[in-house]
């Protein structure tokens, strides 16, 4: 498979203490158990990388953020986005621990298992989902 890290921020109760688990070689049964596991404050987002080892600094090759109803999917530098979403809505939060992180609406999944089949396309085969748009799409990034 194409992800070599996953890497798990876990918040305590008081929003702003935390811990990364790492899971060298993850099986897709760990990677969707994780992404069903986030609630936008103990569990805000899974990263996975292609590499085996990261620093801190590091852009994950796929995230996904959020939890519930709510999550953004981002990928190569590149989100999911749904065009068109309510526009009397301004922004979804995220993420509520910490410094938290909202989205705007055309940004944010509201169907886990699209969320789901996007990861696991890239768990196995290392590309983008494409039954999806992605934001900036091909032609904004030359790709």
């Amino acid at each position: 498979m194409f992800i070599n890290l996953m890497q798990i921020t876990v918040y305590e109760t008081d929003g702003w203490t935390n811990r990364t688990e790492q899971v060298q070689n993850p099986t897709w049964e760990q990677i969707d158990h994780s992404i069903r596991r986030l609630d936008k404050f103990r569990y805000p987002f899974v990263l996975l990388y292609r590499d085996t080892q990261v620093e801190e600094s590091d852009q994950p090759d796929f995230c996904v953020m959020g939890g519930g109803r709510d999550s953004v999917v981002s990928g190569m530098d590149r989100r999911i986005c749904f065009r068109g979403q309510d526009p009397e809505i301004e922004s979804i939060e995220v993420w509520t621990s910490d410094q938290g992180s909202s989205e705007l609406p055309d940004f944010v999944c509201h169907e886990i298992e699209i969320v789901l089949k996007a990861t696991r396309y890239f768990f196995e085969r290392g590309k983008l989902y494409p039954d999806v748009s992605w934001y900036p799409d091909e032609e904004d990034t030359g790709r």
